[in-house]
């Protein structure tokens, strides 16, 4: 029977520390079991996920982009209409972030843990974007064939060409972000072998590709397969995995008071992009790639440092970055309607039409994601729709 002076004595903290803790009116710590006491100094706030196991900066930029994506199928473009307005282009220019804001998510979402990076992880990623992007290409299909009110030939043709479609991504024009994205998943077991202090070379030679892939300068691909080239998006992915690996140094380094003078910088370059590409639009020209592409990256850097941290999103971000996936897959089918009922007039800016179709693109598919969690449950609705 041990003494009592062999007992550890409980050492009551602190109101201060108590709520600290959140374990009731005190706690007895010992002074026998080798850990340190709490310190009663101001403690530096936790930079570790917020509600849900989510990062605040994420669900930002996942949210702007989703948002921005439907902006961009909303304005004319050279498919729908033979004169654009200069508005109408810059705008397309300025939104160009929106799918490599997507791409460098997934890097980082990834890059955050070793398990999320093992086969059997790639699986279940596979399977989370394969079966809402079979489920809506099965509607696509549907879909246009009701729009056109044409056939495609005999059966036999119509089933190769939808098989053809569904394997390169390319029954709606928008999936051909599914394609990037699977291409990525499948070679993360690759990318996380890479030694961690050889990512920024790779990073370096991705963004090489990139520019030169943006400015013509690789071997020239048809359309299609231009959109759909690693070139493109290797670099904005391995960007996504660089952040995650360094969050905590720059988490760091923005509470030490540098955080606005960051923003307001990069504010400045963009303004700055957004102004030259304004100016050059009435003599015919456009922002170079190159120029497009940093300012792809400027957004995604602005975004990323007004926002990580302790802080958690409002609600109704975290919820726009949850649905954003189905939102991207499903959009398309309640804007374009808008669009065929009210065409635009080439060559004019009409920002109200714009703002139209972006509502209507973006409420209604809000609305599906609501409705199929109502109505199959979370889970399961998150299985087949996204």
């Amino acid at each position: 029977m041990p003494s009592p002076c062999d007992l550890p004595l409980p050492v009551v903290l602190p109101r201060e520390a108590q709520a600290s803790t959140g374990r009731g009116d005190f706690v007895a710590v010992s002074l026998e079991d080798g850990l340190p006491l709490p310190s009663l100094a101001p403690q530096k706030p936790s930079t570790s996920p917020g509600r849900g196991g989510r990062r605040p900066e994420v669900d930002w930029i996942k949210a702007v982009a989703i948002v921005m994506v439907v902006m961009i199928h909303s304005l004319p473009d050279t498919f729908t209409s033979s004169k654009i307005s200069h508005m109408d282009v810059w705008i397309g220019q300025i939104t160009r972030f929106a799918v490599p804001s997507f791409l460098a998510c997934s890097g980082y979402i990834i890059a955050s843990s070793r398990s999320s990076r093992s086969f059997k992880a790639v699986r279940q990623r596979l399977e989370r974007l394969l079966l809402p992007y079979l489920v809506f290409s099965v509607v696509a299909w549907f879909y246009q064939y009701a729009m056109t009110k044409t056939e495609r030939g005999g059966e036999k043709d119509s089933v190769s060409s939808f098989i053809l479609n569904l394997l390169s991504c390319s029954e709606l024009g928008p999936y051909y972000y599914v394609f990037l994205i699977l291409c990525l998943v499948l070679v993360t077991p690759l990318i996380a072998l890479l030694p961690q202090r050889a990512m920024p070379f790779v990073f370096c030679v991705a963004l090489g590709l990139q520019f030169a892939h943006e400015e013509w300068l690789l071997p020239s691909l048809s359309f299609f397969w231009q959109v759909r080239s690693p070139a493109r998006s290797l670099a904005p992915f391995l960007a996504g995995w660089l952040a995650s690996q360094h969050r905590e140094s720059i988490v760091d380094f923005l509470e030490q008071g540098r955080r606005r003078l960051l923003c307001m910088a990069l504010l400045s370059v963009l303004c700055l992009l957004s102004a030259v590409a304004l100016f050059q639009l009435p003599d015919g020209g456009r922002l170079p790639w190159a120029l497009i592409v940093v300012e792809s990256y400027a957004v995604l850097a602005l975004l990323f440092a007004a926002t990580v941290g302790p802080t958690e999103a409002p609600e109704v971000v975290s919820w726009l970055s949850n649905a954003s996936y189905t939102i991207y897959l499903s959009h398309y089918y309640f804007l374009t309607p808008v669009l065929l009922l009210y065409p635009y007039v080439p060559g004019t800016f009409d920002p109200v039409h714009i703002l139209l179709c972006t509502m209507a693109g973006l409420g209604n598919s809000a609305s599906l994601v609501l409705l199929g969690r109502s109505l199959l449950g979370e889970s399961r609705a998150r299985k087949w729709i996204g």
